[in-house]
């Protein structure tokens, strides 16, 4: 394995670090992960794109105040290095509670990395989770 395998490894752990904090309500770590520009994105199991560090850092915090008691294990963790990018493909199992309902799931994940001077993500992208999508709407229906 090479330093900037390890790297993007370590910088694929962090986000995870980051996404567990957040699934129990806390997006204090997020930011740190990420790349802040006006070109970064992500598509959430919730659904909608987010295009920019704005739409994208208002994405996490929504999951956030909405998340408790959640959990999320990326497995099968692979890398491709290109240069300065690099990117991962894993499964995320996820168990969350939004409201009052328990969800699991699992998804197919590509993240994108970037390295100036550290690595950090500039996109995440995970299959659609229609019943978290339903749950999120129930909740914010009522």
């Amino acid at each position: 394995m090479t330093r900037d395998e390890e790297d993007v490894r370590s910088a694929s752990a962090d986000f995870y670090r980051a996404l567990n904090r957040l699934c129990r309500g806390d997006p204090a770590a997020m930011p740190g992960v990420w790349h802040q520009t006006a070109e970064v994105t992500t598509v959430h199991p919730l659904g909608e794109w987010a295009y920019g560090w704005e739409e994208v850092w208002a994405g996490w915090q929504e999951i956030a105040r909405i998340a408790r008691q959640g959990a999320v294990v990326a497995r099968d963790v692979r890398v491709a290095l290109y240069g300065q990018l690099a990117y991962t493909t894993c499964v995320e199992d996820v168990t969350v509670t939004y409201g009052e309902m328990t969800l699991r799931w699992s998804a197919n994940v590509t993240n994108i990395f970037q390295k100036e001077g550290a690595w950090k993500m500039i996109h995440h992208h995970s299959d659609k989770a229609p019943q978290a999508e339903e749950a999120v709407e129930r909740i914010a229906g009522g």
